[in-house]
């Protein structure tokens, strides 16, 4: 697993695109969470899961949080690797 995160560290940013997305549309998470079909819990472990390494949510969840937001799968990796990007560039800046 770590291999993976290594080669693709956008895939950390789920929880992040996640928020950021529901921000900028001005969503609750409640409302993502009941559109989803995800329970709360459900939710939760996915966005907690993917913070520390622990697992990836499989392709269900991805498109059902995609769809919960109202965007394309592509858009929400898309927002993932601008965070991966912004966070990269952040630990140059501080190195």
């Amino acid at each position: 697993m770590q291999r993976l995160y290594e080669a693709h560290p956008e895939l950390q940013y789920l929880p992040a695109a996640v928020h950021r997305i529901a921000r900028k549309r001005e969503m609750p998470i409640t409302s993502i969470i009941a559109a989803s079909g995800l329970s709360s819990s459900g939710f939760y472990a996915a966005m907690r899961n993917c913070e520390d390494f622990r697992r990836l949510p499989n392709l269900g969840t991805f498109f059902s949080l995609s769809d919960a937001l109202g965007v394309s799968p592509e858009k929400l990796l898309s927002e993932m690797r601008v965070l991966a990007a912004e966070d990269s560039g952040q630990n140059k800046a501080i190195n």
